[in-house]
């Protein structure tokens, strides 16, 4: 699965946002926060870990649902990563 998603990664985009976001920090145990650009429609993620991944083409609400998601590291994988929605690592 990691290497379809890697795949798609790769192949949709090229360069990450360069808006700056406000990252708000979140209640997970794998992410630390998150932030949106309405400008722009990028939604970025920032782990625990330190690694952080844009999310174009997100619409207001599909963030608003992430961030009041129970688990919101759930909701990222079964609404942005499973179904090979565009995203690429920024750090």
């Amino acid at each position: 699965m990691a290497d379809a998603a890697q795949n798609v990664m790769v192949s949709k985009l090229a360069e990450p946002s360069d808006h700056v976001m406000e990252m708000l920090p979140v209640q997970s145990s794998n992410i630390q926060s998150v932030g949106y650009d309405p400008e722009t429609r990028t939604m970025r993620v920032a782990f625990k870990g330190g690694t952080e991944y844009e999310y174009p083409c997100t619409l207001p609400d599909e963030h608003q649902a992430l961030i009041n998601a129970p688990s919101i590291g759930k909701h990222l994988y079964e609404y942005h990563i499973k179904p090979g929605a565009a995203f690429m690592r920024v750090k």
